[in-house]
């Protein structure tokens, strides 16, 4: 399933809750301590200026705000080499399920594509 936020909405939503929502390279996403997310599409250079801005929101307790950062930074890494990609499409995600104080599970998951056929 796809979902797709017009701005007038995403800017209704956010204004209605402030404190619960964030925007975060495009994509809306709901604050939480143990999960973060990231979507960006774009340029190679403007795909790390967004990660690199991700970096700085969204703290997740630890270790998950780690694996968050590790994430964000392959992220940067990989877009800064796609020498000659018109556009990258990332999709990213993560998170960690605690019974009281004990970690049980992490999941990430992480979607790195470079497009072809890209038309301005």
């Amino acid at each position: 399933m796809k979902l797709h936020f017009t701005n007038d909405w995403l800017r209704r939503k956010i204004a209605s809750d402030p404190d619960n929502m964030e925007i975060e390279a495009g994509s809306l996403k709901e604050n939480s301590d143990v999960s973060w997310s990231f979507n960006a599409v774009g340029k190679p250079e403007a795909v790390v200026r967004a990660a690199k801005a991700a970096m700085e929101k969204g703290k997740c307790i630890e270790p998950e705000e780690s694996y968050r950062l590790d994430c964000l930074g392959n992220i940067m890494s990989m877009a800064s080499q796609q020498v000659g990609q018109v556009a990258i499409s990332v999709v990213a995600s993560g998170s960690m399920w605690k019974d009281g104080d004990v970690v049980k599970s992490h999941t990430m998951s992480l979607e790195f594509k470079p497009l072809s056929g890209f038309v301005e």
